[in-house]
């Protein structure tokens, strides 16, 4: 909001001016890479010489530790060491690489709860891997070997590693890697700055950094801004650690600060998590042979007014994105028989059992722990409120002679998309049984 409004009082100021324009540009430019910086969590884990495993926040521009967020244990309380994390934008899921002398599991693909620290392993890589990335374009993982100049892809179902190049260096000393915004590669091996290709391996020499230590870990902020993680093997303490940025284009590192956090050897950027966005609820129903029919349940105010088979309704949730995970559903009034993700991946089915006993009443569905493919998160998603009336063919919150009239005009036709509420029976054609069932309810109606 507060960019959009400078740049109107510019606009106003510099609508003839062509450098004004050009300045505005520059201006907005700046403003959105601060504001989208703003909107991520720097994290950073221990993992070298053995240590154990501690999940921290940092300031990124200070270098400054925000939070200690806890020990990266398992559920059986085994601690883990960090030689990579990383942030996949395809499921939303924070990835951890364990070094290859961890305490528990060395040399592993695991998953790493960012609000908790909580560790669960996946599989083991194979190999020794001294940092991984996630292209942002693809969702594939890469990764690059303490050991010798092999370029691996990882599976993330198994965590296994697998060769599919060489970058030509020997083996990677320090070995930061991270994947920008368009999904290219780039590493800091020894004391030189790199860009790799990612079907062969092959690293391209940008420049030397001239830092006095290796670059351990990586990763890009929203802005594109190469962050590595700085220390040992050169001129200071093996425990030492300092926050830096590369540019790559010369190569040359600059010092953000120095930490107060030894033995650091896992960096990621993770985005502020965003809620996910219901955009749509209907009410679905085979109606005999006819054909499936919805009720859009959308607007708050809507009302489903069939008799489903034994009390069982079908409410199918559309969301804005794909999504990853439900914990759970629940409902009002009434229960749940069963929930999944599904039909389509932007969608959630929940199978509702006992309506019968809340005809005349609202009713809500609410999801517990919803992740979705960009990795937003909510701890519970609530439905539009929808009311249940056997008989509101009008949908009115009334059951009337109006209903019984709209039923009657239909009597004998065929159930198609613009009369299926009249068959509430939902047998496949409007008929006496119909009429008969909303003059059975004539009086009723939703508080």
């Amino acid at each position: 909001m507060k960019v959009t409004r400078l740049l109107e009082k510019l606009c106003l100021t510099t609508r003839s001016n062509k450098s004004g324009l050009i300045a505005i540009s520059l201006l907005l430019s700046s403003a959105l890479a601060a504001s989208a910086a703003q909107q991520q969590t720097l994290y950073a884990a221990t993992g070298s010489l053995g240590v154990q495993g501690v999940l921290y926040t940092l300031d990124p521009a200070t270098g400054a530790v925000l939070t200690t967020v806890g020990s990266l244990n398992d559920a059986s309380g085994n601690n883990y060491g960090m030689a990579g994390l990383r942030y996949d934008p395809f499921n939303g899921i924070f990835y951890g690489a364990t070094a290859g002398d961890s305490p528990t599991h060395p040399s592993y693909l695991v998953i790493v709860d960012p609000t908790t620290a909580l560790v669960t392993p996946i599989g083991p890589f194979g190999v020794v891997l001294t940092d991984i990335a996630i292209d942002p374009t693809t969702g594939i993982m890469y990764g690059v070997s303490g050991f010798n100049q092999k370029f691996y892809t990882i599976n993330l179902a198994t965590g296994l590693a697998t060769q599919t190049g060489s970058t030509g260096l020997g083996f990677q000393n320090g070995g930061g890697l991270a994947a920008n915004s368009t999904g290219a590669l780039f590493g800091v091996d020894n004391f030189s700055c790199y860009s790799y290709n990612k079907t062969t391996g092959a690293a391209t020499l940008i420049g030397l950094t001239l830092l006095p230590d290796l670059v351990r870990a990586a990763d890009f902020n929203a802005a594109d801004v190469f962050y590595g993680l700085e220390g040992g093997g050169g001129t200071d303490n093996l425990h030492l650690r300092f926050l830096v940025t590369v540019n790559l284009t010369t190569g040359l590192g600059t010092l953000v600060a120095p930490i107060s956090i030894g033995d650091l050897d896992g960096l990621a950027f993770v985005p502020a998590t965003a809620p996910v966005q219901l955009v749509g609820i209907v009410s679905e129903m085979i109606d005999g042979g006819s054909g499936t029919y919805d009720i859009d349940l959308t607007s708050g105010t809507a009302v489903e007014c069939r008799n489903g088979v034994g009390g069982n309704y079908t409410l199918i949730l559309t969301f804005s994105n794909n999504l990853t995970s439900v914990d759970s559903a629940s409902v009002g009034c009434g229960s749940v028989g069963s929930s999944a993700i599904g039909p389509n991946p932007n969608q959630y089915t929940v199978n509702l059992s006992g309506q019968g006993a809340c005809n005349a009443q609202y009713n809500t569905v609410t999801l517990s722990n919803v992740n979705d493919s960009m990795g937003n998160h909510s701890t519970t998603v609530l439905s539009p409120q929808w009311g249940l009336l056997i008989g509101d063919t009008t949908g009115d919150g009334s059951v009337n002679a109006g209903d019984i009239a709209q039923t009657k005009s239909q009597s004998g036709q065929p159930v198609t998309g613009s009369n299926f509420r009249e068959d509430v029976n939902v047998d496949g054609s409007i008929s006496a049984g119909d009429i008969g069932l909303v003059k059975s309810k004539s009086g009723t109606g939703l508080p």
